[in-house]
């Protein structure tokens, strides 16, 4: 798992460390900026414990997912045989820290961390979020490289050991058990499809249609997913795009065609978006 998850680090721009806890495995990563990116994790069975934040969605066939921008602790355990995560992480920071117990691990020994596992044992991916969450992530800092290699490995433990205990506390009364809610997985699927190609027009009815739901339902899962209209996230991509290309030196004629503006409705909305105009990059 942990060159698994070291390979994503090294092709995103990610820092990674690792570390051990009892016969589990440690780990935390963080980038404050980075590029939109895409990656199938396999997870090996056991209990997997985290928290994190990013503009992220992740799901998976047996264990269900979820997509959020806040800051979120997870809790599963993965069954016999592990599962595999299909992941989406938006540009920008993305910060975590994470535990993997697998199923020798001597429950007996750890009572916390039985208790998690009989909360969590043969139910879909389970979350929190909010203030909890939120105060979790301290946890996701960078170690300060003056420690050595023996401090590092004992401050990463003792992160851990406050996640399973905060985890453990939550559990009974906080836990919110998130199947794999059928709205999310489709303003993910929309998502995706904006995604392929920002110059398309994109019609809601022609969306609505490939996901196989009604332009109402569509509309309000992709608002309460991503917290923003379709048609708000089409036009944010596009500027994004858009300041990306005019930045690597296309001309404003040259980029307006690749997020499907013409040239002059690309400087009306550039410069609505940014507060001046694309020629200032463009060449």
């Amino acid at each position: 798992m942990q060159d698994d998850l070291r390979s994503i680090a090294e092709n995103t721009g990610t820092s990674f460390e690792a570390s051990s806890l009892w016969s589990g495995s440690i780990w935390l990563s963080a980038r404050l900026a980075g590029p939109r990116s895409y990656s199938q994790s396999y997870l090996p069975p056991g209990l997997h414990i985290g928290v994190g934040s990013a503009n992220i969605s992740s799901f998976s066939d047996r264990l269900g997912g979820f997509a959020t921008s806040s800051p979120v602790i997870t809790a599963m355990h993965v069954p016999e045989g592990g599962v595999t995560f299909d992941t989406h992480v938006q540009p920008g920071s993305a910060h975590s820290f994470g535990i993997h117990l697998p199923p020798s691990e001597d429950e007996e020994q750890h009572a916390l961390v039985s208790r998690i596992q009989r909360a969590v044992e043969g139910r879909k991916l389970a979350i929190i979020e909010g203030p909890r969450a939120n105060q979790l992530m301290r946890l996701v800092a960078p170690v300060e490289p003056w420690f050595d290699d023996a401090s590092r490995g004992l401050l990463m433990q003792s992160r851990a050991l406050e996640l399973v205990a905060s985890v453990s506390a939550l559990i009974d009364g906080s836990l919110e058990i998130v199947a794999r809610r059928t709205e999310i997985k489709h303003a993910c699927q929309v998502r995706d499809l904006v995604e392929e190609d920002l110059s398309a027009e994109h019609r809601l009815d022609n969306l609505a249609r490939k996901s196989s739901i009604s332009v109402r339902s569509l509309t309000s899962s992709f608002r309460q997913t991503f917290g923003e209209s379709i048609g708000q996230y089409l036009i944010r991509r596009r500027m994004e795009e858009a300041h990306r290309l005019l930045s690597e030196g296309l001309s404003v004629n040259q980029t307006a065609y690749q997020v499907g503006y013409k040239p002059n409705a690309l400087t009306t909305a550039f410069r609505r978006h940014y507060g001046y105009p694309p020629s200032q990059l463009g060449s």
